[in-house]
C-alpha cells in the first residue's frame, strides 16, 4: 500500500508510465498503485539506494503553459510547507514528458477505510489513531494548509514496523488542498463542512470556510470509526448536500457511546464558532478513554489496596496478640506478686508471733532461772535425802535375796551381785 493511495475507480484508465520505465533518471516503476482525476500513484524502486521502493506521483495532464506549471506546482508546495510525521512528505521532484511528479514515501499498511471495513474501532485505538491526525491538522493550519478532502480514504496507517502493533497514521492526498486565504470549493460530499455544503448548494449567506472545516471532517471520521452501524443515508448528492447545508449530523447512538453526545455535538456543530480548533479537538479527545482509565485507575487502586488493607490487618491482629500475651503476662506476673506478698506478710506475722513466743519463753526461762537460784539449798537437800534413801533401797533388796535363796531347798547360795546404783554426789548438783 502506499501514502498515495486514492479511489480504484479510475485505475481502468490506461497507465501514464509503463512497467520499467525509468523516471528522473532514477525511479524505475514496478506497477500501478492507484489513479485519480488528476494524477496516478506508481510503486517504483530507487535506483540509487538498494532495496527501497518509494511512491511516485505523476500528474495527469501535461503543463504546457505557465498557469498549469503554476497550478501542477500548488500541491507540491504545499506538501514541503510542512512538516510533521502524519502528514505524507515530499522526497523529490521533477518533469517527465511535461508531467510534473514527485516521490513521497511508501508505507506499508493500509487506509482507515480498508480498516474500518472489518469493523469499528475501540476507544483506545480511536484515540491513538486520531490524535495524531489532529495533531497534524493543527500543523497544516500553523502553515496556513486546509486539506479539504479528509475522509477514511485519505488516511493511511502505516506500518512502520511488522512486528510492532503500533501504527502510524498519515494524511494523505493533498491534490485539494488550498492555502486559507484561497476561496476553492472542493472535498466529497459525506464529508462537507455545512459551511462549505452551503456554498455548492447556493444558500444565501453562508458562513465563511476555514480550517474548522477539516475539524468537522476528522471529527466526522472519528464517529464513523466507533460506530460504523449508522452511516448517512445519501439518496442523492445534490439532495445530500442541501441537507448537510441545513443540518449537522447527530451524535453516535450507541448506548457505550452518548457520554460522547456533548462532545460530538459541539465538533459536529452547523456553526463553526461553535466547533474547537485542530489542537483543541486533540485535546478534548481524552475524553475517548476516561471512562477506562478512570476504571483502570479504580482496579489499580483495589489492587494496591488489598495487599495492604490485609497487612494492616495483620500488623494489627499482630499487635494485638502481641498486646494481648503482654497483658495476660503481666496479670500473671501481679497475681505472682501478689502471692509473693501475702506469703512474705504471713511469713511476718509468723516470725513476729514466733519472736512474741520466744521472748514469753524467755521471760519464763528467766523467772524460773531467777527462782530455781532462790532455792538452791532447798535443792541440795533433797538430793541428800535421795541418796540416802537410794542406799537404803540397796540394803532391803540385798536382804530380800539372801531370804530368797534360802528357800530354794536350803541350798547355799552365794551373796548377790546387785547392780551398783549410781549415786549423784551433792557436789555434782552443785
Amino acid at each position: 500500500m502506499t501514502a498515495g493511495r486514492i479511489s480504484n475507480d479510475a485505475t481502468l484508465e490506461p497507465p501514464l508510465l509503463e512497467i520499467g520505465a525509468v523516471v528522473g533518471d532514477r525511479y524505475e516503476v514496478e506497477c500501478l498503485l492507484g489513479a485519480g482525476t488528476f494524477s496516478q500513484v506508481y510503486r517504483a524502486r530507487d535506483l540509487l539506494v538498494v532495496d527501497h521502493s518509494v511512491s511516485l506521483k505523476i500528474s495527469r495532464d501535461p503543463a504546457t503553459d505557465d498557469q498549469a506549471v503554476t497550478a501542477a506546482m500548488r500541491e507540491l508546495q504545499l506538501i514541503a510547507s510542512v512538516f510533521h510525521p502524519s502528514v505524507v512528505q515530499l522526497k523529490d521532484h521533477g518533469w517527465h514528458d511535461s508531467r510534473l511528479w514527485f516521490v513521497m514515501p511508501l508505507y506499508r499498511g493500509e487506509t482507515l477505510a480498508t480498516r474500518l471495513a472489518r469493523g469499528g474501532m475501540s476507544r483506545r485505538e480511536a484515540r491513538e489513531v486520531f490524535e495524531a491526525l489532529a495533531e497534524a491538522l493543527a500543523t497544516l493550519h500553523a502553515a496556513g494548509v486546509r486539506h479539504q478532502d479528509i475522509k477514511p480514504d485519505n488516511i493511511f496507517l502505516a506500518q512502520l514496523d511488522p512486528e510492532a502493533e503500533r501504527r502510524l497514521p498519515v494524511l494523505i492526498d493533498l491534490g485539494l488542498a488550498v492555502k486559507d486565504a484561497e476561496l476553492v470549493l472542493a472535498g466529497t460530499p459525506t464529508y462537507l463542512a455545512p459551511e462549505v455544503a452551503a456554498r455548492f448548494a447556493g444558500v444565501p449567506d453562508p458562513a465563511p470556510i476555514g480550517p474548522k472545516a477539516d475539524v468537522f471532517a476528522l471529527a466526522l471520521t472519528l464517529r464513523q470509526a466507533l460506530d460504523t452501524s449508522s452511516p448517512e443515508a445519501v439518496t442523492g448528492v445534490d439532495a445530500f448536500v442541501s441537507r448537510r447545508a441545513r443540518v449537522a449530523p447527530g451524535a453516535p447512538v450507541r448506548r457505550d457511546l452518548r457520554d460522547l453526545r456533548a462532545c460530538f455535538e459541539r465538533w459536529l456543530n452547523i456553526s463553526p464558532d461553535v466547533r474547537p480548533t485542530a489542537e483543541e479537538f486533540r485535546r478534548e479527545l481524552r475524553i475517548l478513554t476516561r471512562k477506562e482509565e478512570r476504571r483502570a485507575r479504580r482496579l489499580a487502586l483495589a489492587r494496591w489496596l488489598a495487599p495492604t488493607t490485609l497487612a494492616v490487618v495483620a500488623l494489627f491482629a499482630t499487635t494485638a496478640m502481641v498486646l494481648t500475651r503482654e497483658a495476660q503476662h503481666q496479670r500473671v506476673e501481679a497475681h505472682y506478686e501478689r502471692v509473693r506478698a501475702s506469703q512474705a506478710q504471713a511469713r511476718a506475722v509468723s516470725m513476729h508471733t514466733n519472736l512474741e513466743e520466744e521472748k514469753g519463753r524467755r521471760r519464763v526461762v528467766e523467772k524460773e532461772f531467777r527462782n530455781s537460784r532462790l532455792t538452791c539449798g532447798e535443792i541440795e537437800q533433797r538430793l541428800i535425802r535421795a541418796e540416802q534413801e537410794i542406799t537404803r533401797q540397796q540394803k532391803v533388796a540385798e536382804e530380800t535375796a539372801i531370804e530368797m535363796c534360802r528357800l530354794r531347798k536350803g541350798k547355799n547360795c552365794d551373796q548377790p551381785n546387785p547392780t551398783p546404783v549410781s549415786t549423784v554426789s551433792v557436789g555434782d548438783a552443785r
